[in-house]
């Protein structure tokens, strides 16, 4: 005998039934989640089952569990908090002042539109994939996507080189991105209120600010890869690094270091370019790794530069700088404001030291050896005798 779905949802609310999930969807029209009547097995869709909705708007003002979510032209709306094992998201959007948590993986289609707006917050805590596409996410006014610390958020990229997608796109709402956010394949990203406290990898394409961003964790730009900004203030509070390029919004424009840069990684060599200007505020730092004397971290800044903070070098894989190598880790168009490291700090051999050269178009480190005690104890009593003398000739002249 087939049970109907009416008698098969009763029977799987009083445990007398198997315990499998179901299928649900959302019949349309804007109503309530919690009204039965609502979808397509006149019940409510629980822990395990899965919702669909295609198109209207289900209004949850209540804590709900589910095992997936599927939005595919509809919208789910309210105040509630509604926990899921796994987010498909095609098209739609999420509203009010609600949160929607996935704790599984999420999809999301690059090639449509999806919208998290209106003070709504989406948390994904179990990773997710935007398929390549021209499609865009948008974050609305006050709205929120948090990737979670210890995930993935893959970015497949544009359909093209040309191409284009955007992230967070309208309203002033935030990316917050506290795990991996993992930057690939074609074309252009357009990012709207991003924030990085954990590691963005741009693999190949460009990654493009387009508003102010704030970095405290890592971002990573691979050989061939862009990280840019079309705003006047592109700053860096976390650490800079890879074989890439970073492209201000022009050449009149800065990008202020008030964190770290390391060309290549923190333990192997590389290039980094800057298109712009850069300034070294005072508080940060550049690390330069020093594997041979042709292998070696170096910068190249394609206008000006200004230089403050600490300069921190370091001898990788045993390598023994020799008394008078030198090695060019930076290249510019000019230096202006007339600075300098304000604190060198060497990592290698302590019997050697590095002088500073500030050329016009590059700065040099060059390898000198370290003052033996006895040089030292000579040079000290030569000015010593030399304060005497001159003390003495004062006293003979005021006779």
């Amino acid at each position: 005998m087939r049970m109907s779905p009416l008698l098969l949802a009763s029977l799987l609310a009083l445990g007398a039934g198997p315990a499998q999930a179901l299928d649900y969807v959302w019949l349309g029209g804007t109503g309530s989640w919690t009204d039965t009547s609502k979808w397509s097995l006149l019940g409510l869709p629980g822990s395990g089952d899965t919702a669909s909705l295609n198109s209207g708007s289900a209004i949850l003002d209540s804590d709900r569990l589910l095992g997936r979510l599927i939005l595919a032209g509809g919208n789910r709306g309210g105040s509630g908090l509604l926990t899921s094992g796994a987010l498909t998201f095609v098209s739609g959007s999420l509203f009010g002042p609600g949160a929607t948590t996935i704790t599984g993986a999420a999809s999301f289609t690059g090639t449509n539109n999806q919208t998290v707006d209106a003070t709504h917050t989406l948390n994904l805590n179990g990773g997710a994939t935007w398929s390549v596409g021209n499609g865009t996410i948008s974050t609305g006014t006050d709205a929120r996507i948090n990737v979670a610390a210890g995930t993935t958020f893959v970015d497949a990229g544009a359909l093209s080189p040309s191409g284009s997608r955007s992230l967070g796109y309208y309203g002033n709402g935030s990316f917050n991105n506290a795990g991996s956010y993992e930057r690939n394949g074609l074309g252009t990203t357009n990012a709207y209120g991003f924030n990085n406290s954990g590691r963005i990898n741009i693999n190949s394409g460009t990654f493009l600010l387009r508003s102010a961003w704030s970095n405290t964790g890592i971002a990573r730009i691979a050989a061939g890869a862009n990280l840019a900004s079309s705003e006047a203030s592109f700053n860096n509070q976390g650490r800079l690094e890879g074989d890439g390029t970073v492209r201000t919004a022009g050449l009149n424009y800065a990008l202020l270091n008030l964190g770290e840069i390391a060309p290549g990684t923190l333990s192997t060599v590389g290039h980094l370019a800057i298109d712009g200007d850069l300034t070294l505020g005072s508080g940060s730092v550049l690390d330069i790794d020093l594997a041979s004397l042709s292998s070696f971290d170096s910068i190249s800044i394609s206008s000006d530069l200004r230089v403050a903070g600490v300069l921190k070098v370091e001898s990788l894989d045993g390598f023994a700088p020799q008394v008078g190598d030198s090695f060019k880790i930076a290249s510019f168009s000019q230096m202006i404001g007339g600075g300098s490291f304000s604190q060198v700090q060497w990592l290698g051999n302590p019997g050697l030291t590095l002088s500073i050269e500030y050329n016009a178009s590059d700065i040099t480190l060059r390898v000198a050896a370290v003052p033996e005690p006895s040089s030292w104890a000579l040079m000290f009593s030569g000015l010593a005798l030399f304060g005497w003398l001159s003390s003495r000739r004062r006293r003979m002249a005021e006779q």
